[in-house]
């Protein structure tokens, strides 16, 4: 079997979705299927093709793009429209039998290019998708339902959708909420998935250490974030908390949070040494914003499962990853938004959690939702 999969990131980017990526290929390696990857790269290609990277039976095809993620809102969207073309121009060349293409969304504007990809290799395209974009930032109220950019943007992502034959979503919620839109439309639940690396998780000592790591973006609440730090500090409880990341949100959070000596920020990490930090963490932080309906289960989740960190989450006590941090007894979730938040977290720092029992939960939520063998089996069977 041979497969097509296109994605608009891949290692050595730090976003989440090039981890699930790799170890979706190495499974697909590990099964004897030969897969056609294409993905964008800028800066040098060397670092592209690092060792750690490559993965047998995998043909890569890396396309030189500019970096339009640090350019202004104009410039990115811009890139981001040309993309898809630029793809096009490489792929077309490609005269391989396809059984199936696989598409990774983000980003909405590969469904440009999905009328061109079946009319040339006569295949089905299964359309992975990871976040739903736009509709997400108007429940965030960024932007408005008559703004012209939203409206291009609500248009651009209905090819995505109407040309796909298989939607993939990551949560029943979602699923619900798509098929209203598309009744016609197969769509499949596939959790996001993970390949654990082993390690030893070092010694931690008294003094608790939260992180929230990720992008530090808009679809987060962070007044209650804010609202929870200071809370904690006016208790003079003994605890450090770190940002991990990078984010147009991440000056204003210094901003509001220079008192506190307690506080730090880092850049975004590569994945090794990022996980090696982790492993020093005692409590993982997902927050949420309350207002958002859909039910994407985020990156950084899957960064906490792998060194068995409890998670601390301020979401809508009606999304996914809170049901699911409840049934596995993985972690603690608010149904109030701000008390439930720093009653759970003076919980965590009084360690009152069975970290051993945490341990367990995982490896059982991992071979019952999140294997990377589960995933593989929806998407290429």
């Amino acid at each position: 079997m041979r497969f097509l999969i296109i994605s608009d990131c891949y290692y050595p980017t730090t976003k989440s979705i090039s981890r699930h990526i790799y170890d979706l290929l190495k499974e697909a390696s590990i099964k004897g299927t030969v897969v056609d990857f294409y993905f964008p790269y800028n800066g040098n290609k060397k670092n592209i093709f690092k060792k750690s990277y490559l993965i047998k039976n995998i043909n890569y095809f890396p396309i030189k793009t500019t970096n339009f993620k640090k350019k202004n809102l104009l410039l990115r969207g811009l890139s981001e429209f040309l993309m898809p073309f630029i793809f096009w121009s490489y792929i077309k060349k490609n005269n391989n039998h396809f059984n199936k293409i696989l598409i990774f969304s983000p980003s909405i504007f590969f469904g440009l290019i999905i009328k061109k990809l079946k009319r040339k290799f006569k295949c089905i395209v299964i359309l992975i998708l990871r976040d739903i974009f736009p509709d997400w930032i108007l429940q965030k109220k960024i932007i408005q339902w008559l703004n012209p950019l939203f409206l291009l943007a609500k248009i651009i992502s209905f090819f995505q959708y109407y040309l796909s034959d298989i939607i993939a979503v990551q949560s029943y919620g979602d699923k619900e909420i798509i098929k209203k839109r598309y009744p016609n439309k197969n769509i499949k639940v596939i959790y996001n998935w993970i390949s654990p690396k082993k390690f030893k998780i070092r010694k931690k000592n008294n003094i608790t250490n939260f992180v929230f790591a990720g992008t530090i973006g808009p679809a987060q609440n962070w007044y209650n974030i804010i609202d929870l730090i200071t809370k904690l500090n006016k208790e003079k409880l003994e605890f450090k908390f770190f940002f991990v990341g990078d984010g147009r949100y991440k000056f204003f959070l210094k901003k509001k949070l220079i008192d506190f000596k307690n506080v730090y920020f880092k850049r975004s990490l590569q994945e090794k040494k990022f996980l090696k930090f982790l492993k020093r963490m005692d409590v993982g932080i997902i927050s949420l914003d309350h207002k958002i309906k859909f039910n994407n289960i985020p990156g950084k989740f899957f960064s906490y499962l792998e060194v068995n960190l409890p998670i601390l989450l301020d979401a809508n006590y009606k999304q996914e990853v809170s049901k699911i941090i409840k049934h596995y007894n993985i972690g603690l979730t608010n149904r109030n938004i701000n008390n439930d938040l720093f009653k759970n977290a003076k919980i965590l720092i009084e360690k009152k959690i069975n970290h051993q029992e945490i341990k367990k939960n995982y490896k059982l939520l991992l071979r019952e939702k999140f294997s990377t063998k589960i995933a593989y089996k929806k998407i290429f069977d």
